[in-house]
């Protein structure tokens, strides 16, 4: 799946912008019905559109991120009750901390 979205937004610190994405109908060549379909109370996945500088450090410095492997690009699963919904330039996103996101799809 390609994700060209540009987003005049760069989150704060140890946050990051996540684009939510939609459960298929179909995987592969099975139907899947709105029932088994994730709810509100499932885990959700997205797509990584911007992250911010790192989270602050001792003495000041800030930690980028460089041991999470954390990418624009990556796809990401979060939490059902984290983050903040926000809407930028008509489009829904996540706005999450860094421990809010439970694993990273490889």
């Amino acid at each position: 799946m390609s994700l060209l979205i540009s987003v005049r937004f760069r989150p704060n610190s140890d946050r990051v912008l996540v684009k939510i994405e939609a459960v298929p109908e179909k995987r592969g060549s099975l139907y899947v019905p709105e029932t088994a379909r994730a709810t509100s109370d499932d885990a959700r996945y997205g797509i990584i559109v911007a992250v911010g500088d790192g989270r602050r450090i001792e003495g000041g410095f800030f930690d980028l991120f460089s041991d999470a492997h954390l990418h624009v690009g990556d796809r990401v699963l979060i939490d059902s009750v984290g983050g903040l919904k926000v809407k930028i330039d008509g489009e829904e996103f996540l706005l999450v901390r860094f421990e809010e996101i439970l694993g990273f799809f490889v």
